[in-house]
């Protein structure tokens, strides 16, 4: 004969009828999580898809022979190495951040797969920390993408802005942001 304690099970009964609920409606909740980190995304790219956005913003970036940041300009041998420099900088975080899409994209699918699990792990004391660990990852995966096409559209708002002082101190901070 076991026993359990009554009010033990009175307090987790409503926890394990709401996970067993959301757990039904897991598909249904990562795909509104998912639509609504699409829609943030689109709406910082202006409604063009990624890769055209990316490419618009790496073809618009141009140097300009009267930039300030060095006395000579950007014409000397230092000037070029140091654009070839953020240029490559650029290159290397686009194709990082590439990869981490598709890392994102896997790990957004198995996630999805791990949902009912997680939600069921959320009405029992001990596994919560599964569940709280689950909601992490899906939140951080979901919205790694919102957040990085923001910060790319905010570089490019500060190079493309008029009257906006492009100099070495600009390029940095753009740079930064594109690697954040």
């Amino acid at each position: 004969h076991i026993q359990y304690d009554t009010y033990a099970i009175k307090k987790m009964l409503p926890l394990l009828i709401i996970g067993v609920i959301l757990a039904n409606f897991s598909l249904l909740i990562m795909r509104m999580l998912v639509d609504a980190s699409n829609i943030l995304t689109t709406s910082f790219m202006g409604g063009k898809p990624p890769g055209d956005y990316v490419k618009e913003v790496i073809t618009k970036v141009t140097i300009d022979e009267t930039m300030p940041g060095f006395t000579s300009g950007w014409n000397t041998v230092g000037g070029l190495l140091l654009a070839v420099l953020f240029g490559f900088f650029v290159i290397v975080a686009f194709l990082i951040l590439g990869i981490m899409f598709y890392i994102r994209f896997a790990a957004i699918i198995l996630l999805g797969i791990i949902a009912p699990v997680a939600f069921v792990a959320m009405a029992f004391p001990p596994t919560q920390t599964v569940f709280k660990q689950w909601w992490s990852w899906a939140s951080k995966m979901v919205f790694m993408k919102p957040i990085s096409m923001f910060l790319i559209y905010l570089a490019f708002q500060i190079k493309s802005a008029p009257n906006s002082i492009v100099s070495i101190t600009a390029w940095i901070i753009i740079v930064a942001l594109v690697y954040m």
